[in-house]
């Protein structure tokens, strides 16, 4: 599959907390659509995806998780170089293990109006990006030899006179609002990532982006979700929790009791392996356990359960330092392990959260979300995370 003048191709490695996912896609070149046009139409075709679980176990050294996500993100692209696929592009998503980021807004005000130019906001994109950087020169301590970098410096919004401006260059006002987003990684780890890479695709152009921010620049865009709102990632070792609130990214933050922790946590109660565990999760969501079994793995969830709504619990209470909650809910997950998150969210113990003092609304975000945006030409399911990276792919890059 080779790229053409009317068309871009691109690889997308979604880096999680348990496991590494890669897609190949290809959607219209800007020369035949405007960049508006892109970000409006079908995102393109999702050619060909797979994705492999990294052998993390529980209380593993931070040396070790990243080894063995480097090892499944070698699998991963081992995989998509046999598709004989050559790609324009190399963009790769990362979970929160894998970065640090920041929301800051920043105000001026005068009694007189002042001119917004490229050079003022750039002030205060980088005054953010330095301020982040002097305060966390590194990330990983385990890791010699490191550095922190920048690999997203986004001003998410800009507000005159109090009011939303998508141009703000070269228009007047007395009072100026800009929401920025920075992240930054590890220089090792992004060097890495880049020689898998490159050993594999040989030198093309790569980018690094977090999930949370494309996830938020896509939702905001996309039918029904709203200007505000919770995003929850429970795919992982980890919960990521992000906040969008009148149309920018407010705080991200994340614990550690995902996915994997669930199904880990019930294998060991039940002697099975995690396999075992997993499929039993599924046959209670689809209801087709016996009674037996279902009264037994309630009475593991319920333990469960009060740990995980703790820890969810301090992450909204963070939260809610610096923005008011939006009290709608959108999870990613699987169909095995959604269900249940989403009852737990469902908690009236969570009422506190609520503006309405009522209980969470909760959201499942799957495949059918995007399918009118996502041509999928793969025979097997694929998963949203690709789909999302796709549609921020197709307009941002």
């Amino acid at each position: 599959m080779f790229s053409s003048a009317k068309h871009r191709d691109v690889a997308i490695f979604d880096v999680g907390s348990a496991s590494v996912g890669v897609a190949l896609a290809r959607y219209p070149a800007l020369g035949d659509v405007s960049r508006r046009e892109a970000a409006q139409s079908t995102c393109g075709d999702i050619i060909f995806s797979t994705r492999f679980q990294a052998d993390i176990k529980d209380a593993v050294t931070f040396k070790v998780f990243i080894k063995e996500i480097l090892n499944a993100f070698d699998r991963a692209a081992s995989e998509a170089v046999k598709q004989n696929f050559k790609p324009d592009h190399v963009a790769v998503f990362l979970s929160s293990s894998f970065y640090l980021a920041r929301t800051n807004v920043f105000k001026k005000q005068n009694d007189n109006e002042f001119v917004v130019t490229p050079r003022l906001l750039k002030k205060f994109s980088d005054k953010g990006e330095n301020a982040l950087l002097k305060e966390h020169p590194i990330l990983y301590t385990d890791l010699t030899d490191d550095k922190s970098v920048t690999f997203e410096n986004s001003i998410m919004q800009v507000k005159l006179n109090g009011y939303e401006t998508a141009n703000p260059y070269g228009q007047k006002a007395r009072t100026l609002s800009l929401a920025q987003h920075v992240a930054v990684g590890s220089n090792r780890i992004n060097r890495k990532l880049q020689e898998v890479i490159r050993q594999h695709f040989g030198r093309r152009k790569i980018s690094f982006q977090t999930f949370v921010f494309a996830a938020f620049d896509v939702f905001r865009r996309v039918p029904p979700f709203k200007s505000s709102f919770l995003l929850l990632d429970i795919t992982g070792e980890i919960s990521d929790l992000a906040v969008i609130t009148e149309g920018y990214l407010a705080e991200s933050l994340s614990f550690p009791k995902g996915r994997n922790y669930l199904i880990r946590q019930v294998a060991g109660k039940l002697g099975t392996g995690n396999e075992e565990a997993y499929s039993t999760l599924k046959e209670y969501t689809a209801g087709n356990l016996n009674q037996n079994m279902i009264e037994r793995l309630e009475r593991i969830l319920t333990e469960l359960k009060s740990g995980w709504l703790d820890d969810f619990s301090e992450a909204l209470k963070s939260a809610m330092e610096s923005v008011l909650l939006p009290d709608t809910v959108y999870l990613i997950g699987d169909d095995g392990t959604a269900k249940i998150f989403a009852d737990w969210i469902a908690d009236p113990r969570l009422t506190e959260f609520s503006l309405a003092n009522r209980p969470l609304s909760s959201n499942f975000v799957d495949e059918v979300e995007f399918a009118n945006l996502c041509k999928i030409g793969t025979k097997q399911p694929v998963d949203p995370f690709f789909q999302v990276e796709l549609l921020f792919c197709r307009k941002n890059l």
